[in-house]
């Protein structure tokens, strides 16, 4: 098969656009409460979608497999993409494939899925005249989904039904997250870009289900999309330094993180705590397990006493 390159820009500054796709998801229960059909709109080119295979779509389906040119999966162990059709060459590059990560029947990861040759609509019984017959209907089975795991680096990870109505930073569970993006595919023009996505503000709605984001960890954990988003600090260990006493990001709690300065001159365990400069807050956070710095974040509602006043 004839490669395609894919380009994408991971360190590219670019615009938030994920939580207000207009591209509509509509998915039903199947036999058991993990079991989903789903319909998804697709453009030409690049699509970032959950737990996706050719031999997963349904009858019904505007796209078929004829449409479906490559689909890839990313291996944070690896580094790199992983073609899984038209050839599947997992077993060629060594990978365990009782590790859930690899495991095309968990459906907790997306894939980057090439679609081509969408037709146009020109029967009278069409939605819109002339409109592109780009629905994607597909069965996917998902396995745990209040525990997901995730590996040190970049995680394609799917956008399933638990975490409708929540931000990232509600659904951390023990992960330290470093950037969310999210993917761009410009409608039916076969372009895109990565955007930015903001882990505080940013909530998922279900026009996005079954989609795909890329999620940067600092170490291996569990991504969780269960529960109240907040947690205790993390027990002290050798092989981790720095702790945050609010859990990291959490902009309406004042906290304190101790660790190793990133911007201090000498290499020396140290604190700092979160404070206010007018209605900016200075938020002291983990980058690493051993390294602290700070962000900057504007308040809504004013600053007070190290926190945002909610």
């Amino acid at each position: 098969m004839n490669k395609l390159n894919l380009v994408l820009g991971l360190i590219v500054l670019v615009g938030f656009m994920m939580l207000v796709s207009s591209q509509n998801g509509v998915y039903t229960l199947g036999d058991s409460q993990n079991d989903y059909q789903v319909t998804i709109e697709v453009s030409d080119g690049w699509n970032l979608i959950q737990g996706f295979h050719p031999n997963t779509i349904a009858s019904g389906s505007q796209i078929t497999v004829s449409n479906i040119r490559a689909v890839f999966m990313y291996s944070p162990d690896k580094n790199r993409y992983i073609e899984i059709y038209p050839d599947q060459r997992l077993d060629n590059e060594g990978i365990n494939k009782d590790d859930e990560y690899y495991d095309d029947n968990a459906g907790l990861y997306s894939y980057w899925v090439y679609v081509e040759n969408i037709r146009t609509c020109n029967d009278l019984a069409c939605d819109v005249k002339g409109g592109p017959l780009n629905k994607l209907v597909y069965n996917v089975h998902l396995t745990n989904l209040k525990n997901i795991q995730m590996k040190k680096g970049w995680n394609f990870v799917g956008i399933n039904p638990g975490f409708t109505g929540k931000s990232l930073n509600q659904l951390n569970g023990d992960c330290n997250i470093q950037k969310v993006w999210a993917w761009n595919n410009q409608e039916l023009s076969g372009g895109g870009n990565w955007d930015l996505v903001d882990v505080n503000e940013d909530k998922f709605t279900e026009r996005v289900m079954f989609k795909g984001i890329i999620v940067k960890v600092s170490d291996n954990c569990m991504f969780s999309s269960g529960g109240n988003g907040i947690g205790p600090p993390e027990l002290p260990g050798n092989d981790s330094v720095c702790m945050d006493s609010d859990g990291g990001l959490n902009y309406g709690v004042k906290g304190t993180v101790t660790g190793y300065n990133e911007d201090a001159p000498a290499r020396e365990i140290s604190s700092a705590s979160d404070s206010c400069s007018g209605n900016i807050l200075r938020e002291w956070v983990c980058k690493t397990l051993n390294d602290f710095d700070d962000e900057s974040y504007a308040c809504p509602n004013g600053c007070s006493n190290g926190a945002c006043i909610i």
